[in-house]
């Protein structure tokens, strides 16, 4: 690999995988020192730190390198299932007669890739999945898996052989994704969309069992660094920091006969969160990541209260709302399917929290509210949020919706807006740890 190529990939792979200038130093090093070695295994062992990474590094290697996307096409397919003797009528194992051949129309790389050609469209990230599909169908994917799941139905195949033809399909499905976000980057002629593919950019609805892993953990990093960040008010403890004025005080009011040590501790910033969450079909999913970050800035605060809300206000019970938040999806469908009828009413909710819940909250709580602002055309009654806000410190509306979506006809965020401190979007992590700081603020 010459220098050129070699700079290539890197500025394109920290678009999407965090690289470090000493990470590059040891990559040119191993590239010298083990020449006989594959250079992609080399740059994979120094610049790859997590096994979620790997796709990306595939997706880059692939567009800086144009090699072949799919190792199924090489002949003779270690992990495949040994072709079958084919009995008459070609079933596999010779059980009957008649119909389809279990083997004949396998679908393959080449074959889904023949439809591309001549493509000159970009993909947008939403309409990816359906694309991909679109382009199996074509290619007669959807119907031979169809096929192998009829005959593994009527016992003419095994499982493995039909859990083979699945991951199969898969296999397929990803490389055709890869090679479709490659033409996204040679029509664009910019490595920018290749942030989308970063699991700190990507939607949080589109992250991997992986990612979503790698989400809490940079959360739970996030915490403990902004659990140190107290305020700047004292309070008497029995253990803590020295309060040095407060035993000089004491002792000079016993002539320095009495020496008695004092301590203080800082108090939290903000004495009291009060979070409002949609838990509606389309932002529930929004929740699950929010509820962790302030499960883990809960240091931060002297009290965090918590209400989910639909059509109707549920005041989320303490014994629930623990650190691990195990219990809250089961409760919210349980609450959900008795107590709302699914279509969001921020109007009604916020008369509710001004008529039930106000007269309880700190005037010096911060009031966090999740919801896309969709209120299905019925009265926003913004009055209410105005009162809230003039009775508590200050207000944090997050929208998972893109900033362009907040004006939609069906949209009661333009009502609501003045009465907030401040609208962010929350649909990535990125977007989530802006909010982090801005609650401590």
């Amino acid at each position: 690999m010459d220098g050129w190529h070699f700079l290539v990939f890197t500025s394109a792979l920290r678009y999407v995988v965090p690289v470090s200038t000493q990470d590059l130093g040891e990559a040119l090093k191993a590239l010298r020192r083990f020449p006989h070695l594959p250079e992609k295994q080399v740059l994979r062992a120094t610049l790859i730190h997590r096994p979620q990474e790997m796709n990306a590094f595939e997706l880059v290697w692939q567009a800086v390198f144009n090699r072949a996307p799919l190792a199924e096409e090489r002949k003779g397919n270690p992990g495949s299932a040994p072709a079958q003797a084919s009995g008459p009528g070609e079933l596999g194992q010779g059980r009957g007669s008649g119909g389809v051949s279990l083997q004949a129309g396998r679908p393959s790389f080449a074959k889904v890739r023949a439809l591309l050609a001549g493509w000159d469209r970009t993909v947008p990230e939403v309409a990816l999945e359906e694309t991909v599909r679109q382009l199996l169908g074509e290619a007669g994917a959807h119907t031979w898996l169809n096929a192998q799941e009829l005959a593994f139905s009527r016992g003419q195949t095994t499982a493995d052989d039909f859990e083979e033809a699945r991951n199969h399909l898969e296999s397929l499905a990803e490389a055709l994704r890869r090679e479709l976000k490659i033409r996204n980057i040679e029509l664009d002629n910019s490595w920018e969309s290749l942030h989308r593919e970063s699991w700190q950019h990507k939607p949080l609805l589109g992250l991997t069992a992986e990612e979503r892993s790698l989400v809490q953990t940079a959360i739970r990093q996030w915490g403990r660094r902004l659990a140190v960040r107290p305020g700047w008010r004292f309070s008497p403890t029995r253990r803590g920091a020295l309060d040095l004025r407060a035993t000089v005080r004491e002792a000079s009011r016993n002539d320095g006969r009495a020496f008695h040590l004092h301590y203080r501790r800082r108090l939290p910033r903000i004495p009291e969160l009060v979070v409002l969450c949609d838990v509606s079909n389309s932002v529930a999913p929004y929740a699950e990541f929010l509820l962790f970050l302030v499960a883990r800035l809960r240091a931060n605060f002297r009290r965090v209260r918590l209400f989910f809300f639909i059509d109707t206000l549920w005041d989320v019970p303490a014994e629930i709302w623990d650190d691990d938040l195990q219990d809250l999806s089961p409760a919210i469908q349980s609450w959900s399917g008795k107590a709302s009828s699914g279509f969001s009413d921020y109007g009604r909710v916020f008369r509710q929290l001004a008529e039930n819940v106000l007269p309880e909250i700190s005037a010096l709580s911060t009031l966090l509210i999740l919801g896309d602002g969709r209120n299905n055309f019925r009265p926003a009654q913004a009055e209410y949020l105005a009162e809230i806000e003039q009775n508590v410190r200050s207000i944090l509306w997050l929208n998972p919706l893109n900033p362009e979506e907040w004006l939609a006809r069906d949209n009661a965020l333009p009502s609501y807006r003045p009465y907030c401190r401040a609208v962010y979007r929350c649909r990535t992590v990125q977007d989530l740890h802006l909010i982090a700081g801005a609650l401590l603020r």
